[in-house]
């Protein structure tokens, strides 16, 4: 008799607990299909930021060696540094700047970037740019003032 009510009660149950875990494995599942997801685009993310920041690096410090040093030598008014940069100079220096970004990134790039940004538009993504290059600059101002102000000092090893 024992065996038997087990018997019907294990038929009773397996179906149920077949269904239990079917729905586990199915929510399982679709829980690390989305975190994989997650994963995935700020990993894109990441590289694209990367990249998009090395090459405004690039051209910063190319546009500062090339057009900056030349602009500041030119004409020297005895300021510490050589001359100032005029407003109209600076403008052109951002304009060139901005369209050096733009091909080095190139079209796909660009569309990448504006994607995992969720930009809606090229002015959008001009604006990030122009702030990125800008935010760029007053950090390599204020590294190259800090280097000369503050020697670096080596350690020695005897």
């Amino acid at each position: 008799m024992a065996k038997q009510l087990i018997g019907e009660a294990v038929n009773v149950l397996l179906p149920i607990i077949a269904t239990v875990l079917s729905l586990g494995i199915a929510w399982l599942g679709k829980t690390l299909n989305a975190w994989l997801g997650v994963k995935v685009k700020n990993e894109r993310l990441r590289l694209v930021l990367r990249r998009m920041s090395e090459v405004i690096c690039t051209v910063v410090l190319e546009l500062q060696q090339t057009e900056v040093a030349v602009l500041k030598t030119a004409l020297d008014d005895g300021s510490p540094g050589g001359r100032k940069i005029t407003k109209e100079e600076g403008q052109i220096l951002l304009e060139t700047a901005l369209r050096k970004v733009r091909t080095y990134l190139g079209v796909d790039g660009l569309k990448l970037l504006t994607y995992v940004l969720g930009f809606t538009g090229e002015k959008a993504l001009n604006d990030f740019l122009v702030s990125r290059i800008e935010a760029t600059i007053h950090t390599t101002k204020n590294q190259t003032t800090t280097a000369l102000v503050e020697p670096v000092k080596l350690e020695t090893t005897s």
